[in-house]
C-alpha cells in the first residue's frame, strides 16, 4: 500500500504543475490579446 500512496502523491505533484502551467498559459494568451 505503501508504494500506492507515494505514486499517488507523485501524480498529485505532477498534476498541480499542470494546473500552475495552463494557468501561465492561459495569463500569456491573455496578455497578447
Amino acid at each position: 500500500m505503501e508504494v500506492l500512496k507515494r505514486r499517488d502523491s507523485a501524480y498529485d505533484v505532477l498534476k498541480q504543475d499542470c494546473l500552475e502551467k495552463d494557468e501561465l498559459i492561459s495569463g500569456l494568451k491573455h496578455e497578447l490579446s
